[in-house]
């Protein structure tokens, strides 16, 4: 993929990434995380599961680094083409009906697409952005013929253009955006050379590449209005200069352009003297017949002058340069000023005698094919926070009338340990919940939005974004005797023996506790002595004593392997899993659990009044300590049994 090896080539350049921030219309999640992710964080691709939780801590650090700012901008109405989510990257659905539709360009964007494909990268060596046709698929990024350029960010005009088009994007998606942009130097000097445009810019592309009178303006692009003539018109009505227009279409199926046969006949008839009009056919873009006997399909978006050249994600439509009356897209691109120059001379002119159009089913068909993307009636971003104490959060951020909102019932089902909570996005817009048990996260990286449709109870899907995904848990111990092993060995997060990662894929072999679908032994079977079980409990404290900081010890107790959620969690399964167990071992390992869960909440609120300055989170260890069964009950035969019992209790300080 050559688009890969330029991004790893600006990769190189910015030094350690920092922050990457993607835009495009639809997405391929295995894509992003196979291949741009590992790119960004300097790992090898993923291949295992193992591979992607290790690529997970080189893209949010749980020590040392700072994790990547990492974003995927899309289209609302573009859903994932891959039912597995495996990172914690975060997608973000754009809406244009968010409560800043109103904005002060000339130009609405109502129902149109979300379509700009641009790339910003920032480092400790500077910042590049880069735009162009290529969407965040296999396709854009391994099939097509597409076009896509990178500049290093400089000039006052380029990082005000970049940062007013983000912050936009950010405010579209509900995301604070304060802190987000750094301030643009009023003495950094202009760059002459290229200019960052998009659909908010004060100036057109077309405006840019209007400078110096070029006569020939010469476009590659897929998509055509189906009104050719009319709109070419109206851009040379405009741009007086471009008296010779001249389009380069991707064929399909070989010969067929995209738009209805009267509009090519229009577009060619309408050539004067004075106004030029041809269609190209680009024979480069073939493959060979050895390989395949089908054209590329030529996704590729150039403007060409003699002067200047245009990359970018503007096709020849009414929508993508924002002129429509009702749909206009957000579009893209670079201008590069002074680097165009004449056609290439492969180029094959396509006569009215040979120009093959739509047939008028075809042109139903992609017509019915663009009505069918269909965005949700609501829109919501949905958070989950990992620091502390579990807490979802939801926002509603399309805008829709109150009585509209009644009728549509919408609702998000977010999982929680005893089952599903019904959250009403018409009474409660906005909200959070704090959950405590987040066990069911570890899998499940969407929710669902419901709603009434038709009559109809309709379910979607939403992605849910996850905040400080550096305290994600990434793996477990598959069985109590290897954490019990650990935990007297000391520091079980570096110890890989007995762990396994906790599982992604839906299909996959692993069981819930990470055990990669071996055939479990029963606990009873396993020896863990008295003595290795008090040992281990002692080494758990020990751990969160010897904390070097705040983070250290938030850990070490939520999300750490072998922490004490985890052994809170793994012990009572092998409780529950073994009644067989001798009532006073049970007994004993009970008052274990309950002493170690009161010394960590003793030696957090330490923590935090220590460190009043610093947000450490919130642990819920109400939530931890109600998962502890009881302790089991001794008939009166066994009163010899209870009065050690007692004995022990006051001789340890058992609660």
């Amino acid at each position: 993929m050559k688009l890969l090896d330029s991004l790893q080539d600006v990769v190189n350049a910015v030094g350690p990434v920092r922050r990457a921030w993607f835009t495009t219309f639809t997405y391929n999640l295995d894509l992003i995380e196979s291949y741009i992710a590992p790119v960004l964080a300097g790992a090898d691709f993923p291949k295992t599961p193992d591979d992607y939780h290790r690529l997970q801590q080189d893209l949010f650090p749980i020590d040392g680094e700072a994790p990547i700012d990492i974003r995927v901008f899309h289209d609302i109405r573009a859903s994932a083409r891959d039912k597995v989510k495996r990172t914690s990257i975060p997608l973000y659905g754009v809406d244009f009906r968010s409560p800043h539709l109103n904005t002060p360009e000339r130009r609405r964007f109502g129902d149109g697409f979300f379509h700009p494909k641009v790339i910003y990268l920032e480092g400790k060596n500077g910042a590049f952005v880069g735009a162009g046709s290529a969407n965040l698929t296999l396709d854009g990024w391994g099939r097509n013929r597409e076009c896509f350029h990178f500049e290093k960010l400089e000039g006052q005009s380029n990082r005000r253009a970049v940062f007013s088009f983000f912050r936009r994007i950010f405010t579209w998606c509900g995301l604070a955006t304060n802190g987000q942009f750094p301030q643009v130097r009023g003495d950094e000097r202009e760059v002459h050379r290229w200019r960052f445009v998009s659909s908010l810019s004060e100036e057109s592309f077309l405006d840019h590449l209007a400078k110096g009178a070029p006569d020939k303006l010469t476009i590659w692009t897929p998509y055509l209005s189906t009104s050719l003539a009319e709109f070419a018109d109206g851009i040379q009505d405009r741009h007086a200069c471009f008296s010779d227009f001249a389009v380069v279409p991707d064929l399909m199926d070989g010969s067929k352009i995209r738009v209805p046969q009267p509009a090519v006949d229009a577009f060619l008839a309408a050539s004067k003297s004075e106004r030029r009009r041809s269609l190209y056919f680009d024979p480069t873009g073939a493959k060979s017949e050895s390989s395949d006997a089908r054209s590329r399909f030529s996704h590729a978006k150039v403007w060409l002058t003699p002067q200047h050249i245009a990359v970018g994600s503007w096709n020849l439509t009414r929508s993508a340069l924002g002129v429509h009356p009702t749909r206009n897209n957000l579009e893209a691109g670079i201008v590069l000023f002074k680097q165009g120059g004449k056609p290439p001379t492969a180029l094959r002119r396509i006569t009215g005698d040979n120009a093959k159009g739509w047939s008028d089913e075809e042109a139903q068909e992609s017509k019915d094919e663009l009505d069918g993307l269909k965005r949700p009636p609501v829109s919501v971003l949905v958070t989950f926070d990992w620091l502390g104490d579990r807490r979802w959060s939801w926002k509603l951020i399309s805008t829709i009338e109150p009585e509209v909102l009644a009728q549509l019932r919408p609702e998000l089902l977010l999982p929680t340990p005893r089952g599903d909570l019904a959250v009403s996005l018409a009474k409660m817009p906005e909200g959070e919940k704090i959950v405590g048990d987040c066990g069911f996260m570890l899998k499940q990286r969407c929710v669902s939005l419901r709603y009434q449709e038709k009559g109809e109870r309709v379910s979607t899907l939403v992605w849910v974004n996850e905040c400080h995904p550096e305290e994600r848990p990434a793996t477990r111990f598959g069985y109590w005797e290897d954490l019990i092993s650990s935990l007297i060995e000391g520091l079980p997060e570096r110890d890989p023996r007995g762990r396994n990662p906790i599982a992604y894929d839906e299909d996959s072999t692993t069981e819930p506790n990470g055990s990669e679908g071996k055939s479990k032994p029963s606990i009873s079977e396993l020896s863990v002595s008295y003595f290795r079980m008090f040992a281990a409990m002692k080494g758990a404290a020990l751990q969160l004593r010897d904390a070097g900081n705040p983070t250290e010890l938030r850990r070490r107790i939520a999300s750490y392997p072998g922490s004490v959620c985890e052994i809170v969690e793994s012990t009572v399964q092998a409780i529950e899993a073994n009644p067989q167990w001798s009532p006073i071992y049970r007994w004993f390992l009970i008052q274990e659990l309950k002493v170690l869960v009161g010394y960590a909440k003793k030696i957090w609120k330490k923590a935090g009044r220590e460190n009043q300055k610093t947000d450490l989170g919130n642990i819920d260890f109400a939530v931890l300590a109600a998962k502890i069964p009881p302790l089991p009950a001794f008939p009166q035969a066994e009163a010899k049994i209870v009065q050690i019992l007692e004995f022990a209790r006051a001789e340890t300080g058992y609660p």
